[in-house]
């Protein structure tokens, strides 16, 4: 139901102030999603300019040829267009003397059958009652007047008609209490500018309000950086979180694509720790909060894990030593590149101390640092890598600790200095030849029969480096023949660290005249296989080798 001003004999007019509004049949239109022209009439409304006054005129209230209801609707247009010219208006309701102001709405006029009858006259006066009352309406100087059909009354809600048979449910309070069903009530329905004028401002100011509060600032996306980075490890952190205005929903942290969990009281924590890493692999880390004002990620940050060799992720928290100890200490780490923090923090790896006490000692186990001993930096300045801490906690026994080659920190004079000590194979052997002093030890010999003489206590030694042991002749004489020489066959020099050996068993005399230099005896395991290689001594200078008076064989004796 429109509003509708004071009705009159041939026609009838609703005028909404400031509101326009599409006709019945676009409306229809606008509603059916399916209409062909349904496009075309929706492209049409938001391209008409919504200013000055929208005029629609129908005759379809009455019963008629259609002819009839065209030539009614063309002389109601045309009364109204002339009163306009008269009050100063256009056709479009625009005031054409007071810079552009006039009539603003949608005004709506029905013909009634009365109108067929009608002289031109009274249509025009009529017409010009209509132009009145809706500059009078439109400037809040005219009330406007419904009158409605009371159809049925209940307790609480009565139902009015209006005259285009539309229903109204209206409280039946208000309606005066000596109504019932057929009565007519006329509703004045009139503007009130002023309490509009304070409703709007008081808007604006609301929204002014929200706008200064809420709309200014918004949430911003976190910076994820890396704080630190070991073999296995990764130790990731972001500025504090910013909300502005919304609430926080969740702080979450993906590797590679992947929800990894999320950050406990994100409002506190601005750094966590991601364990359990490959070593020296790539990842990608991105930071993901959620809120009330939307979804904020961070730009997706890749770190790749250090190599075997590479200690620069290692930072290490010095615990209870000696000042000497620490400064030491001190030096190993600067020497492979690692870092000191002196109290523990998320991204300490490593509490070096040597005795467990002490408060940082307590925050590290709390934290499931390990505690080692200084040793392990030497062992990783040592190795030229990092070593596991097995062997190097506090209550660690020192053989777990797995010693390799030195590589990595050590000089290249360092490297090269044990090699220049070390003669040359040749020199070492002849070294071996005339130096050694060494003898057999613990050798075991087999029982003697009644008729074998008794060797001489000055027995000569055997040679126990690469040699084999005289062999008896065929013809069952004591003395061996010599083996034949073995030019080709490389020798070993004796081990320079080894200490000698003195013998206990008896050895026969060598000849008169003929003197065996002692042999060197490694300390280590001499199996039977090396001992069948002895050759005698005197093989090297062309003497005959010395004559055994027993039946034993190098192969007997044992070390």
């Amino acid at each position: 139901m429109h509003p509708r001003l004071p009705p009159t004999s041939i026609i009838s007019v609703s005028f909404r102030p400031h509101i326009y509004v599409p006709s019945r049949l676009s409306s229809s239109v606008l509603h059916d999603a399916t209409h062909v022209l349904r496009p075309l009439i929706a492209s049409r409304l938001r391209s008409r300019p919504k200013q000055g006054l929208w005029l629609r005129v129908s005759a379809n209230g009455f019963s008629g040829k259609a002819t009839v209801r065209r030539w009614a609707k063309r002389r109601v247009t045309q009364a109204l267009r002339l009163e306009f010219r008269e009050k100063g208006l256009s056709t479009d309701g625009v005031d054409l003397h007071k810079g552009g102001k006039g009539l603003r709405g949608t005004m709506e006029v029905y013909a009634k059958e009365n109108i067929v009858a009608a002289s031109w006259s009274d249509i025009r006066s009529e017409a010009g009652k209509v132009v009145d009352a809706v500059m009078s309406m439109s400037a809040g100087k005219i009330k406007m007047l419904i009158s409605l059909t009371v159809g049925k009354v209940d307790a609480g809600v009565a139902v009015l008609l209006t005259e285009d048979k539309r229903l109204i449910e209206f409280p039946s309070i208000l309606l005066p209490p000596s109504i019932s069903s057929g009565s007519i009530v006329d509703i004045t329905v009139s503007r009130n500018l002023a309490s509009e004028a304070a409703s709007q401002k008081s808007f604006q100011s609301l929204q002014s309000s929200i706008l200064s509060t809420y709309g200014q600032h918004s949430p911003t996306a976190p910076i994820l950086r890396c704080r630190n980075a070991t073999q296995t490890s990764v130790v990731l952190e972001w500025d504090p979180v910013s909300l502005a205005t919304a609430e926080l929903r969740s702080l979450s942290l993906y590797r590679n694509g992947s929800k990894a969990g999320n950050i406990p009281k994100p409002m506190e924590m601005t750094s966590t720790k991601m364990s359990g890493l490959a070593v020296d692999t790539e990842y990608n880390f991105q930071l993901l909060l959620r809120t009330s004002a939307g979804v904020y990620n961070s730009e997706k940050l890749t770190v790749r894990t250090h190599k075997m060799t590479d200690l620069s992720g290692i930072t290490v928290t010095p615990g209870i030593m000696a000042p000497p100890l620490r400064e030491s200490l001190s030096g190993a780490i600067d020497r492979i590149g690692a870092k000191i923090a002196e109290n523990v923090r998320i991204d300490t790896t490593h509490f070096v101390c040597m005795e467990g006490r002490g408060r940082e000692w307590e925050k590290a186990v709390e934290m499931n640092i390990p505690v080692v001993r200084p040793e392990w930096v030497e062992g990783c300045e040592r190795e030229g890598r990092i070593v596991g801490v097995r062997g190097y906690y506090l209550n660690a026994d020192p053989k777990l600790r797995q010693v390799g080659q030195g590589v990595g920190f050590q000089s290249p004079h360092r490297q090269q200095q044990p090699q220049q000590q070390q003669p040359p194979r040749g020199e070492a052997l002849r070294q071996g030849q005339t130096n050694s002093t060494a003898s057999i030890s613990n050798t075991q010999l087999p029982r003697r029969g009644p008729q074998e003489p008794a060797p001489s206590p000055s027995a000569n030694n055997l040679r126990a480096s690469n040699q084999p042991p005289p062999s008896p002749s065929p013809s069952g004489g004591g003395s061996p023949a010599p083996p034949p020489p073995e030019k080709d066959t490389p020798r070993e020099a004796p081990h320079p660290d080894v200490s000698p050996i003195q013998s206990t068993a008896s050895e026969p005399a060598p000849p008169e005249g003929e003197s065996v230099p002692s042999p060197t005896v490694s300390s280590e395991k001499v199996s039977e296989q090396s001992l069948r290689n002895l050759k005698p001594t005197g093989q090297e200078n062309g003497n005959t080798p010395p004559k055994r008076t027993d039946n034993a064989s190098m192969v007997d004796v044992a070390l």
